[in-house]
């Protein structure tokens, strides 16, 4: 495997940070009622850099721990919101998925 170019490694810092915060959101949300179950995919964020050795063509198949590795192959936060709304039936508030998103954009000065 080629040596990763800052550009990647920022890129992947910044997916696996966003996936372990999201994590850690939906947790505190089931904590305090909001949510039906949650299953901690901490640990699993890595699987990330998968995603660079992924070709465009590649498949995967995600299950509930994947969540860095869809972020990585370039899924969004609120694509995977909607999903959950469409398959399960959950909903998730744009406020949620703003705070998420804000937490992740202030890694900004990491990202340059």
């Amino acid at each position: 495997m080629p040596a990763l170019s800052k550009k990647d490694k920022l890129r992947l810092l910044k997916t696996i940070l966003e996936s372990r915060h999201a994590d850690l959101r939906e947790q505190n949300l089931n904590r305090q009622g909001k949510g039906h179950f949650h299953v901690s995919g901490m640990g699993h964020e890595a699987l990330a850099a998968i995603s660079i050795l992924l070709g465009p063509d590649d498949y995967v198949v995600p299950y509930y721990r994947d969540r860095g590795l869809v972020l990585g192959r370039g899924m969004t936060t609120r694509e995977i919101e909607g999903h959950l709304k469409e398959i399960y039936g959950v909903e998730v508030s744009p406020g949620l998925i703003s705070q998420v998103t804000e937490a992740v954009n202030e890694l900004g000065p990491l990202c340059r």
